[in-house]
């Protein structure tokens, strides 16, 4: 079914105006609004889906909005607005919580969307057997880091809880026959 990606393109603007204005704020945007394992609340990880590096101007952003560009269009497409915003959310804070577990008592701020996106690439997968070719070698790239410890300041453990559930999502959409994930 081809629907408009109306949540893909409100979180696309949504993210954009917020990294604006964490460029008017300055860095106090980030220590005040991310999500810092040694002083969790369900609000900073919400709104750390939404914060980016305002020191690495457009990279980090960029690429997650590629990535949403993409898979958010192709996702949302086939399950709907409301199950891809309840996925992308469910997903993100599985990052959030995950990167929390792996980061107990660690006063450096988490921020980005990774977690939300990995979720978006596992229901991919499924939609577009094809994506595999890129999203396994990708994904296991952000093992080896999480195994290796080399992944700098990026949380793999976010990458990895987000995936975990999108690929939760489409084996109980599987399991139930769903044909939201029918392959197209």
């Amino acid at each position: 079914m081809n629907r408009p990606p109306v949540i893909t393109v409100t979180l696309i603007l949504a993210l954009c105006g917020i990294y604006a204005l964490e460029l008017e704020v300055g860095v106090s945007a980030v220590t005040t609004w991310a999500f810092v394992p040694a002083h969790p609340s369900l609000s900073t990880a919400a709104m750390s889906l939404f914060l980016h590096d305002p020191s690495d101007v457009w990279g980090h952003l960029g690429a997650n909005l590629a990535f949403l560009a993409v898979f958010g269009v192709l996702v949302e497409g086939a399950i709907g607005s409301v199950a891809f915003g309840t996925l992308y959310l469910a997903a993100g804070l599985a990052g959030v919580a995950a990167h929390w577990a792996l980061n107990l008592g660690s006063a450096t701020p988490l921020l980005g969307a990774s977690g939300a996106l990995f979720g978006l690439l596992a229901v991919a997968a499924v939609l577009r057997p094809r994506t595999l070719g890129f999203i396994v070698p990708y994904v296991g790239f952000t093992v080896w880091q999480i195994c290796a410890g080399t992944g700098g300041s990026i949380s793999a453990a976010a990458h990895i809880g987000g995936f975990v559930v999108g690929a939760g999502v489409a084996v109980l959409a599987r399991a139930l026959n769903s044909e939201a994930l029918e392959t197209t």
